[in-house]
């Protein structure tokens, strides 16, 4: 989207989505997301940085956080108020295709760097989302799902001990300390068990780690959960604490439905007191 006719659609169909949203009988404000990992680049004449590995190269966090200040200024001025970044993923083999998303394989300096970009971000109006929680760097090689045919290492199977699961959440305490608002969860597994469905650790990050934003999944990691159909998969996912998924609309509607068979608790709806006060904040 590089022409200013297709900037200024986008533009004005945000903005009537969020008229229509407040408008409605609900009134719950709309939060559009987008991945502006190096800059705003569906914009004209906007600045577009470097890939997160070269910003490791050059580990200047002052740099880091101007990048997110000048990201979330541009984003701003073309009202999207949600970021999906920054990656915080810590790469462990190079043959994983998704190496260049990541600031180093080295941890302090990924928490240092993805501290800076959230703060820069945050500072200037913008919803921050680190990602992709837990593990998506640390997955081993040839353990890529088979429903992903080729897929070796992607979206696959990281096996942690203790000590490297505590300084992988080191890192997102960095986030969370940086006022991080919402985190993806990765569509990968760590000791076999999938995030989305990973109680476990889901809830440490809440409730042990202080983390009082929302978790989205990554795109279509719905599916990928363990239980048969869709409607299950659901369940898992919001019982899991996932409150918001990049999948279909359909989502929703099942929501609704499975709360009224008492399936799931009805913790969805804080979300949306959440998002009404961020959404008003941020106009």
């Amino acid at each position: 989207m590089n022409d200013p006719d297709s900037k200024l659609q986008k533009v004005l169909t945000v903005d009537q989505l969020q008229t229509a949203a407040l408008d409605s009988q609900a009134a719950v404000p709309y939060l559009y997301g987008q991945d502006d990992v190096h800059g705003v680049n569906y914009c004209l004449d906007t600045v577009i940085f470097p890939h997160n590995i070269a910003l490791g190269a050059a580990n200047d966090p002052e740099l880091t956080k101007e990048a997110g200040r000048i990201t979330a200024m541009e984003a701003a001025r073309c009202h999207m108020l949600w970021n999906f970044a920054p990656t915080v993923a810590v790469s462990c083999d190079p043959r994983w295709g998704r190496t260049y998303e990541c600031y180093s394989s080295d941890p302090e300096i990924v928490k240092n760097l993805g501290r800076a970009y959230t703060e820069g971000l945050v500072e200037n109006g913008v919803v921050a989302c680190a990602k992709h929680f837990l593990a998506d760097g640390s997955t081993i090689f040839g353990t890529g799902p088979d429903y992903y045919p080729g897929r070796l290492i992607d979206r696959g199977n990281a096996e942690l001990s203790e000590e490297e699961l505590k300084e992988l959440l080191g890192i997102y305490q960095a986030q969370i300390d940086a006022g991080v608002q919402t985190i993806m969860i990765s569509d990968s597994s760590v000791n076999g068990i999938r995030m989305s469905e990973h109680k476990e650790l889901l809830r440490y990050l809440k409730e042990d780690m202080g983390f009082d934003g929302f978790l989205v999944t990554d795109w279509n990691a719905v599916k990928t959960t363990s239980a048969e159909t869709y409607k299950e998969k659901i369940i898992t996912v919001i019982n899991s604490g996932i409150l918001k998924t990049k999948y279909k609309n359909l989502f929703q509607l099942l929501i609704i439905e499975q709360h009224q068979a008492k399936e799931i608790s009805l913790s969805f709806c804080w979300q949306l007191n959440w998002e009404y006060d961020l959404a008003i904040s941020a106009d």
